[in-house]
């Protein structure tokens, strides 16, 4: 029971830093130029995480494994990018579902064709994630600027493709296959910002660094919270509960930005939460 409650615990913490995460990174997209942002943040998770690989003494990945990992580094960065550009376009309270259900449903789609069809409350869940991506597709356009539940179905479908690429690599280290990710996204995001402005002009100010910052360490922070858990209990209950990280999300653009939604977008809230756990149950 106590290893239960552990793995529980660790879940449910991963699932409120990540979202808290996506929070930070997001505010800080909204003052700075957002390839910045990310640099920034990727740079500062790319850091811890190359140093804790270091002093673990991993083995390196080769063949097969190494492409697997640069290409989730690719998939991330891209994913992360769209979603911060996403967040800035639209409300949070909508956006962030809406990325995460399309990242929980593409894994489950790859599965269908690799391990046979899903169970009956997986397919629960596409239905329930339909209700809930109408929903919010017919309630927020004329609050969206334009392009941004694009954005958030992008980012969806290319953090879905990373964790499937993700669960291709089989190493008995742990640490080096997230640094490798992470040296991957952040060369990704230093050459997206830096030919996309020909200068240093997309460098944050001083005041922004602070929330990029905190965003990359937020972001590892949740991916070891994830990894402990897992290692306290059952890794589809894991998976579940840490699935749950929009709703961190959306309690502090609540809380914080004073976000307002009508009872339809509420509605579209909950069904596309409800419609995570369900996909991610097996």
């Amino acid at each position: 029971m106590d290893m239960a409650f552990g793995a529980a615990g660790f879940a449910l913490a991963a699932a409120a830093v990540w979202g808290a995460g996506d929070f930070s990174g997001a505010i800080a997209a909204r003052r700075a130029n957002v390839s910045g942002v990310l640099v920034i943040a990727h740079g500062t998770g790319m850091v811890f995480l190359v140093a804790i690989a270091l002093l673990r003494a991993e083995p390196l990945l080769d063949g097969a494994q190494f492409v697997y990992g640069v290409g989730s580094g690719l998939f991330i960065g891209l994913g992360l990018a769209a979603l911060y550009r996403a967040l800035t376009l639209g409300s949070m309270s909508l956006v962030a579902p809406l990325a995460a259900v399309l990242s929980a449903i593409i894994p489950v789609v790859f599965g269908i064709f690799t391990e046979g069809w899903p169970t009956p409350l997986q397919l629960a869940g596409f239905v329930v994630a339909l209700v809930g991506i109408t929903f919010i597709s017919r309630t927020t356009r004329a609050e969206t600027k334009h392009g941004g539940l694009g954005w958030a179905a992008a980012a969806g479908v290319s953090v879905g493709i990373y964790f499937i690429l993700m669960q291709q690599i089989k190493t008995e280290g742990l640490f080096v296959p997230l640094a490798l990710v992470r040296v991957t996204s952040f060369a990704l995001m230093l050459l997206i910002a830096f030919f996309g402005y020909r200068s240093w002009g997309w460098m944050p100010a001083r005041a922004v660094l602070p929330l990029a910052m905190l965003a990359g360490v937020m972001d590892i922070t949740g991916s070891a919270l994830y990894v402990w858990a897992g290692e306290f209990g059952r890794l589809d209950v894991v998976a579940v509960l840490s699935a749950l990280y929009p709703a961190s999300t959306v309690l502090l653009a609540r809380l914080l930005l004073k976000e307002q939604t009508s009872r339809a977008q509420n509605f579209a809230i909950l069904a596309i939460l409800a419609a995570i756990v369900l996909v991610t149950v097996k």
